[in-house]
């Protein structure tokens, strides 16, 4: 049986490939990976962020919309340099952040997951 091991890759498509590259490569603080023609992979930890400014781009009004959800180490820091850019944001939760890229995509950012040791074993769910 074929099964999906893990997700790859995930494409933003949006109109200027300058403000994306310095929203997600300087603000979030992704390394450029590959770059060429009119893309650039950008590496997200265990995949590419591909930002493309060809082809048609889903409209982030409409049923097919696009929300990037990312993890962060320092939420802290985050905050300060997104409003250091003038980038508006806000708090989700104390640990998620919500703001939206240059071709208005929602991007969510969450802090660090929770350890497996946080979360309740089959045992302990039985006697609640």
């Amino acid at each position: 049986m074929l099964g999906l091991e893990s997700l790859a890759e995930i494409t933003v498509y949006g109109r200027d490939m300058k403000a994306a590259l310095h929203f997600y490569r300087d603000l979030l603080g992704m390394p450029v990976g590959l770059n060429y023609f009119a893309h650039t992979h950008l590496d997200a930890g265990n995949m590419s962020l591909v930002l493309r400014t060809t082809w048609r781009r889903c409209d982030h009004e409409g049923p097919y919309g696009c929300r990037l959800i990312l993890q962060c180490d320092d939420l802290v820091g985050l905050r300060r340099r997104l409003a250091a850019a003038g980038i508006v944001w806000q708090d989700m939760t104390p640990d998620a952040v919500l703001c939206r890229d240059p071709d208005d995509n929602e991007v969510l950012v969450w802090g660090a997951a929770p350890a497996v040791a946080d979360f309740p074993s089959d045992e302990s769910r039985k006697d609640s």
